[in-house]
């Protein structure tokens, strides 16, 4: 059957999205799932995205999906100076942030998938592809989840405690 999905750009603000959704449920506005995009950059750190996942779901009472991120490979140490970017802009560093991600949202039973956008292109800023065509680590990220989340270079947040018990 068609899901409705209702899509905004606010992965790490609570505030923002309390009250865009508390909008929509005031002028009875019809969805199945909450979109939220994620690039730290613009919307925080993953802490917040998953604490906004959280409140997302506790008060809506809808399933969650992460609609757009995406994070560089290019830049280098550099990247790391602006703020929310964790990860150098390097091969591994957008492997480690999107296994962070994904780990982030696949301990929260009610995130149903995410998204990674404009993944297509060679050598492009936040491309999962080589200038040369061949795959960036990032691509192959589900083959590495469990090893990544114990990286030193990871920065996965303290998983939350306020549902998890409770819904699984």
């Amino acid at each position: 059957f068609l899901q409705t999905i209702i899509h905004i750009d606010c992965g790490g603000d609570w505030p923002i999205t309390k009250w865009f959704f508390d909008h929509l449920a005031e002028a009875k506005v019809e969805f199945d799932i909450i979109g939220q995009s994620f690039y730290p950059n613009y919307h925080g750190t993953l802490a917040g995205l998953q604490q906004n996942m959280e409140e997302s779901y506790k008060t809506y009472n809808r399933p969650i999906i992460i609609t757009e991120t995406g994070y560089p490979q290019t830049g280098g140490e550099n990247v790391t100076s602006q703020k929310y970017m964790e990860w150098p802009g390097t091969p591994q560093g957008q492997l480690q942030f999107m296994a962070d991600l994904i780990n982030t949202a696949r301990r929260l039973p009610y995130c149903q998938g995410v998204f990674y956008w404009a993944p297509e292109g060679r050598g492009r800023r936040n491309a999962l592809w080589n200038s040369d065509g061949s795959p960036a680590p990032a691509l192959l990220v589900l083959d590495k989840l469990d090893k990544l989340m114990n990286s030193p270079e990871s920065h996965l947040p303290a998983p939350l405690t306020l549902m998890q018990e409770t819904t699984r």
